[in-house]
Formats: C-alpha cells, structure tokens, sequence
C-alpha cells in the first residue's frame, strides 16, 4: 500500500472517530433536553447530558469519577447505540433530577437485564435508566443512597451496575465488599421463578464479564486477582468464625491473639494483637467507632474486636473470623492458612525427594541465592513478610477456581452440530425468559 493510501486510510479513521463522539454527544444532549440544532453545531468535548465543553463544566460535590469511556459509559457499543436511539431514552429527557430517576425504577423496572423481555434488539428500561444516571453524573451520596436501598432490589442493582461500568478498577471491591453477602432475595433475570441473592448478584458482576447477553468491562489483572483473593479470604472468615464459636469466653480483654490485616498497600497477613475491647453484636463499632452491624467475617450474632497489633501500635475493629488464639489448637489451627500451606510444602517436598529434585534445587539456590529461573533463595524466603504464607495459599485457591471454571466439564463439545431443521426449534436467545407465543406456528 502507498504512503498517499495509508495517510488517506489514517484521516478517514480519525474523520469517523470525529463523527462518532459527536453523535453521542448529540443523542446525550437530546435526552437531557438540550435544544441542538444539528450534528454539526456539537463540539466534540460535549459532556454528555451536559451540554457545555467538558473544560468549562463544573463538578458536582463528591461526584464520583467516570472511568473509561466518556461517551459509551464502557456499555457494549451496539447497545449504547440502541440505547440512545429508543423512544423510551428519548422520553426521559424530561427527567433532570435523582429524585425522579428512582421514582422511575421503582415503578417500571421489573429486571435487571439489559434487553427487554422477548427480544434481543430493544433495550431494557432499566439499562436505558442507567444510561440517564451516567448522564447525571451520581454523587457519592446519591450512590450510597442507591445501594442500600429498602424500596426496590432493582434501585441496588442499578447502582452496582452503574459501579461495575464507570468505577475505576481499583475501587470495585472498597464499594462491593460489604455487599457479597447481602441476603436479600430477588429476581435479577425477566424470569420471575429465577431468584438469588443480592449477594450473589454482586459476585456475579466482580467475577463474571458475562451479564446476560451483554458483556461487562473487563477487569485489570492485578485488581481481579486481588478481588477473587478477598472473596476466597471472606469464605475462609466465615469457616474460622465457626470454629471461634466455641471459644468465645476466651476472647476477652487483654488476650493475646493473631489478626488478619490487609489494606491498599498490603496483603492480607496475620500478625500479633492485643484484644483491647470487646464489642457485642448489637453494639458493634467500626474503626471511626460509629455503630456498624459487624465486622468482616461476623454474622449478626458474633461479636467485634478493637484489637492492638503490638509491632506497630495501630488499631483494627476485626470480626471473630478475623482471629484467632495462638494456644489453641483443633479447629482453629486446622483453619489456619500458614499451617495448610506448610504441610502442603512438606508433602510435596516428600514427594519430589524421591526424585532427586530437591538436591539438585538446594545446589542451586546455594549457588545463584535468587534462583536461576526467577525463585527465590533460601535466605531471601525468611526475609518475606508474614503475609506471604497467607497470600500464596489465597493466590493457589485462586487459581485452582480459576482452571476449574474454564474446564470442559459436563459439556458434550464433541457433539455433531444441529441440522438446519432442527436449529429451528432451538431458542433463539439463552439469556432472555421469552413469553410464550400466542400463534399456533
């Protein structure tokens, strides 16, 4: 190809891109009502829903940041084009206040899918209500006021989802870890009878990319790993709470215990505490000491712990799955990760001895201390923090999750494809409960 055919193909891509940011920017604008006169006359930096240049808007306070695509909202892009070319996405335009957002869920969203109920083609009201959200630009209160809500399930799952698109990555599991274990029952799907947790729902969103026949963003490597590694650690809390139970008179003032702390910078690890004040379950506290329903790891009916770590000083509110006393042995040493994993290591040391494997590897980490392919040395693994146990044996249950989901277990993938008459009869949509039709054909 020619340089004169390579910088034409250049321009009409940089022509197109042009076009498509302005006719987003118009669609938006119409929905909000802004008069426009025609494609032509709206700048590019439009903020949708705004109508005025992204450089001269002003910020509402404590609005949450949209990340990714400022016009699509990072929704699949044929559903964003269908979303803003519907009758329904158009009508809203009358709708410039929170307020009326919410009223309109509550009465109409039936759902939480993105198409509506029959078809694959028109969008779902409450997808084309969450596209107006992201055109109002939520702020951190209205948020809050979204997730927690006691008026409609489909109000939370609006929220969750407005998340899931438009949060940054590193800030999904700070809104969505309260949240994995709501126990609220609802039906996410058209289908009435298919019900689940809000829970459940929420771990579906950080696991899954699929969402009923649309795609959701794809997670960043670093924060879906550590995502799945706190949903592994919230399983195990609730094991060890369990287990805790029958020790609780032990648990009191001024016992020494381990506690597990973790935080943006650092992993989970246990560490050495102090347990300075007990609190029980209906008068549980959290660090800032305002009343809170309990921590990480506690049911409704176990209590809280303001607990000391003596290396560093700094105090924790922890949950009984959050802990554990060092004397005791049973069940809360069998749910110990660092004691798991050093039999795990002693076991297949065991068995890779048999082998000479093992003399060979000392030779080796005698003579390169970092490890000819990338592992550590002797000396540099007792120099590892003390979450480095707990992290491995978090990361190995991972990605023991992870091959298991993508197995070809129970799937007939050696199966002679259908025929064409018998394609037929098949369901032309597996992610939308279709009504039944009242033809005879």
């Amino acid at each position: 190809m020619s340089r004169s055919s390579l910088l034409r193909e250049a321009q009409l891509q940089q022509q197109k891109a042009a076009e498509d940011a302005a006719f987003y920017a118009q669609q938006a604008a119409v929905a909000a009502g802004v008069a426009v006169a025609g494609v032509s006359t709206i700048p590019v930096g439009v903020v949708p829903g705004a109508g005025i240049l992204a450089s001269t808007r002003e910020a509402k306070r404590n609005e949450l940041p949209i990340h990714g695509n400022p016009h699509t909202y990072n929704l699949n892009t044929m559903l964003a084009n269908l979303i803003v070319d519907s009758d329904y996405f158009r009508a809203l335009r009358e709708l410039s206040m929170y307020n009326e957002v919410v009223s309109e869920v509550t009465q109409r969203c039936k759902h939480a899918e993105p198409w509506a109920t029959g078809t694959s083609r028109s969008p779902s009201t409450l997808f084309c209500l969450l596209f107006k959200a992201f055109t109002l630009r939520l702020t951190l209160n209205q948020m809050k006021g979204l997730i927690n809500s006691t008026e409609s399930p489909y109000l939370r799952c609006l929220g969750f989802l407005y998340l899931r698109y438009a949060s940054p990555p590193d800030e999904l599991w700070d809104w969505f870890c309260d949240y994995v274990d709501d126990p609220e029952y609802f039906a996410p799907s058209a289908d009435p009878n298919a019900k689940t947790t809000v829970g459940e729902y929420v771990r579906k969103l950080l696991t899954d990319m699929k969402y009923y026949g649309t795609m959701l963003p794809r997670i960043p490597v670093k924060q879906e790993r550590r995502i799945k590694m706190e949903l592994v650690l919230k399983e195990e809390n609730k094991e060890r709470a369990r287990a805790n139970r029958a020790y609780l008179g032990d648990f009191v003032q001024g016992a020494k215990v381990r506690a597990i702390y973790s935080d943006a910078d650092s992993a989970p690890a246990w560490y050495d505490a102090e347990i300075k004040e007990v609190h029980p379950a209906e008068a549980s506290v959290d660090a800032e000491g305002n009343a809170a329903a309990g921590a990480a790891g506690a049911s409704g009916e176990d209590p809280a712990f303001t607990v000391v770590f003596t290396e560093y000083g700094n105090e924790e509110v922890v949950g009984l799955g959050e802990i554990e006393l060092p004397s005791k042995g049973g069940a809360v040493v069998e749910n110990d990760a660092e004691e798991i994993a050093r039999k795990e290591r002693l076991r297949d040391e065991k068995f890779l001895e048999d082998r000479g494997y093992a003399r060979r590897k000392k030779k080796r980490q005698i003579n390169h201390p970092e490890g000819e392919d990338g592992e550590v040395g002797v000396k540099a693994k007792k120099q590892k923090g003390a979450g480095d146990e707990l992290t491995k044996h978090l990361m190995k249950k991972v990605m023991q999750s992870d091959r298991h989901a993508v197995a070809a277990r129970g799937r007939d993938y050696a199966a002679r494809p259908a025929s064409y008459k018998g394609s037929l009869s098949l369901k032309m949509d597996r992610y939308t409960h279709r009504k039944r039709s009242r033809s005879r054909s």
